[in-house]
């Protein structure tokens, strides 16, 4: 499986291509704005330094908030194209979703969970 996930909701523009388990190219930057110019030339990049063209993915993510609304409105249409011109599906998860995953059973002891963003 592999996914193109985007994020651009938050203070950043990030990218990564994840397949089997692991990611395989990504890329972050911070950025409170900008996010338009940046995406999709980052994006490219990303996916020549893993050699997959968009044809080849099976899933696009992109964030949906909590964030900027234009960030959001940034990835959410850049997520969109490049899904309708693929013929891929896309999916869209909450930003707090996204951080919340990324923590590791080593980092996070049993109990309630809290993301909180800036």
């Amino acid at each position: 499986m592999r996914i193109l996930a985007i994020d651009t909701a938050t203070s950043s523009c990030s990218v990564a291509l994840w397949s089997n388990g692991r990611i395989i190219s990504s890329h972050s930057e911070k950025m409170f704005r900008g996010q338009a110019e940046v995406l999709v030339p980052t994006i490219r990049s990303v996916m020549e330094k893993a050699e997959i063209s968009a044809h080849n993915l099976d899933l696009l993510a992109t964030t949906i908030g909590p964030g900027a609304f234009t960030g959001i409105r940034i990835g959410l249409a850049t997520t969109r194209g490049i899904a309708l011109v693929a013929g891929v599906p896309c999916i869209g998860l909450t930003t707090t979703e996204a951080i919340a995953h990324a923590i590791t059973k080593t980092t996070w002891q049993q109990g309630t969970l809290l993301v909180a963003l800036d």
